[in-house]
């Protein structure tokens, strides 16, 4: 097995995920072809994203017009978590066969789509690892505090809307 001199991140953060799937599907229709994209491939990609952009695109609803309770957001997010978890292990089948070290897809295109040499990825995967962790411990938290109120039958949480 060859030694690859380029490697790529996938985003962490719902907002950048949306936005690297959204770009590799435009690239893909473009230029699929001639990076050597099986023509096949594009279709399970589309479908696959279907789901993640709709739960994607709900959060962003509530985020942005609706206060819904946390129980609410917390099966969202993880209703986009699944969706993303198998688009993301076709995406890493195609990265590993088909873009890295691909010599023709261009530098710039490589950028949008995350993969960099190995010489230029962050040597700090530790900050990395550490968001993310903080982030799951988060929803965790928020969910178990829920939870607690649920069964419990504290105030504080409650399924009508916040005005």
């Amino acid at each position: 097995m060859d030694m690859k001199s380029e490697t790529y991140t996938i985003p962490v953060l719902f907002s950048d995920r949306y936005k690297l799937e959204r770009t590799l599907v435009m690239l893909l229709n473009v230029y699929g072809t001639a990076w050597g994209v099986p023509d096949n491939t594009v279709p399970i990609i589309r479908s696959l994203r279907k789901g993640f952009e709709s739960t994607y695109r709900e959060l962003r609803y509530i985020q942005l017009f609706e206060h819904r309770t946390t129980a609410y957001y917390v099966k969202k997010c993880i209703e986009a978590e699944a969706h993303w978890y198998n688009l993301e292990l076709e995406l890493i089948k195609l990265y590993e066969e088909y873009f890295l070290d691909n010599v023709m897809i261009p530098d710039g295109y490589k950028k949008l789509l995350h993969i960099r040499f190995l010489f230029e990825v962050p040597t700090d995967e530790k900050l990395w690892r550490s968001r993310i962790l903080a982030r799951l411990e988060t929803v965790v938290e928020r969910f178990k505090q829920y939870l607690s109120h649920l069964l419990l039958g504290r105030a504080g949480f409650h399924n009508s809307k916040r005005i």
